[in-house]
């Protein structure tokens, strides 16, 4: 499999015998090299078969998902007694600093005495250029969330956080779950990137960001909508955000800096650039904030292949935000978008709203 070579060619350069991946603390590089979701560990050695352990309750589920033909029930045995019978010989061993517990770190530094190196960095690189399995399963994940913005319906919600319930209902309905926490946030909640959902009226600007997850590969989007009548000063702050945001589309190809995509975007937000409060996009995979970023100070470089969340916003303190996103794919040509539902303001009448 290419993704087990490209990772064993990293175990080479970096020295290591092997590679730890865990389940058991969301690691997406378990799900990537393992192709499940279900709990165990993974062990890929520089040289010799990969192997996955799990637990009896869930053998039949990773039989079922996986590629890996060695699979082994641990039956209660420890994961270091384990990995003596079964790979006997390990000493340097890459892992995920941030997919390991402390208490599994001591465990196998005691009773192995494995020396450790962080190779998360490679792995997030590995995982930056989607393959076609993963495309699809992003473009499917992204057609559910175009459907659930077209249907949803504003004449039954009165507060934030029964929109935020209507959203995620829907994207259950399509057999997917929620790539995230739903946001919405209304009036001058809209001023809080990450506010979440509670009990404030659908009022003024609103802005709704949700993304569905399909076998772990995930969708995300932001529209801001309008509830009652925007002024001049709100349609001006939308128009520039929406400028932003197809300026950004317009020069993204591969080949450019990440850092020319960001700046792009903040110059078309003109007088509003003293208002930007996060970067102007990330990628999208089995997390939803992977890499690359696309930032100012981002060196990184934009492939084909690449899938990536663009999101220009502004939030005006204590009065009002505007945030549009778009989960895109990067092909030869451009910029491919996945995320098909208008960006234009809609505006929300005191009639289609209780």
């Amino acid at each position: 499999m290419e993704r087990i070579k490209k990772l064993r060619a990293v175990l080479r350069k970096e020295k290591l015998d092997a590679a730890l991946f865990f389940s058991a603390m969301g690691d997406p590089n378990y799900t990537y090299f393992s192709n499940t979701s279900a709990a165990g560990v993974l062990v890929i050695s520089s040289t010799r078969q990969p192997l996955l352990i799990t637990n009896r309750m869930e053998y039949h589920r990773v039989l079922s998902e996986t590629w890996i033909n060695n699979v082994l029930i641990s039956d209660g045995k420890k994961l270091s007694t384990l990995i003596k019978e079964k790979l006997p010989g390990i000493k340097t061993v890459g892992i995920n600093a941030s997919g390991v517990s402390l208490s599994m770190f001591r465990h196998l530094k005691r009773n192995l005495k494995l020396k450790f190196r962080d190779i998360g960095a490679y792995c997030e690189e590995l995982r930056a250029v989607k393959r076609e399995e993963e495309i699809k399963l992003i473009e499917k994940a992204c057609r559910a969330t175009t459907k659930v913005m077209e249907s949803l319906v504003f004449s039954s919600c009165s507060t934030e956080a029964s929109l935020a319930a209507q959203i995620n209902s829907k994207i259950i309905e399509k057999g997917m779950l929620n790539a995230f926490d739903t946001i919405v946030a209304a009036g001058t909640n809209s001023s809080i990137p990450h506010h979440l959902p509670g009990k404030s009226l659908l009022k003024g600007c609103c802005i709704i960001d949700f993304g569905a997850n399909i076998a772990g590969y995930c969708s995300d989007f932001t529209r801001t909508l309008y509830f009652g009548k925007p002024n001049k000063q709100i349609k001006q702050a939308f128009g520039a955000v929406l400028n932003s945001l197809g300026a950004m589309l317009k020069l993204l190809k591969p080949g450019l800096r990440c850092s020319e995509i960001a700046k792009a975007g903040l110059k078309a937000l003109r007088s509003y650039k003293r208002y930007v409060v996060h970067a102007f996009g990330h990628g999208v995979g089995l997390e939803v904030h992977e890499n690359p970023a696309i930032a100012t100070t981002s060196k990184l470089i934009i492939k084909k292949g690449m899938v990536l969340a663009v999101e220009p916003g502004i939030y005006i303190p204590g009065r009002f935000g505007v945030r549009l996103e778009d989960t895109v794919l990067v092909t030869d040509s451009g910029a491919k978008v996945l995320t098909k539902s208008p960006r234009e303001l809609r505006v929300i009448s005191q009639a289609q709203a209780r």
